[in-house]
């Protein structure tokens, strides 16, 4: 579902570790840690700002995928910011 969303530019509703509230998060790319965790980045949206997060995938309580597209806040390149060989999917890289 994630790398769907990835793909698709959809926003997911988020749910990590002890918090209440689902977030609203458009995600850029699901990647792998050093120790195997697996982690999706992106841009966590709430009200008027927007920030960067990453979200251990194994930690993540309810995820749900929306009908609603996102649009990078910017440029953005997976291989500059992680390893080709740990990224397991990206907006800006073919599936």
């Amino acid at each position: 579902m994630i790398c769907d969303a990835i793909r698709d530019r959809r926003l997911l509703s988020v749910v990590y570790g002890d918090a209440v509230e689902p977030q609203t998060f458009a995600p850029y790319v699901l990647y792998c840690e050093p120790g195997k965790r697996i982690v999706v980045g992106g841009c966590e949206i709430a009200r008027r700002r927007t920030t960067w997060r990453g979200f251990e995938v194994a930690s993540l309580r309810g995820v749900a995928a929306s009908d609603r597209r996102f649009a990078l806040t910017g440029p953005f390149d997976a291989r500059s910011r992680y390893r080709r060989e740990d990224i397991i999917a990206a907006v800006d890289l073919e599936s």
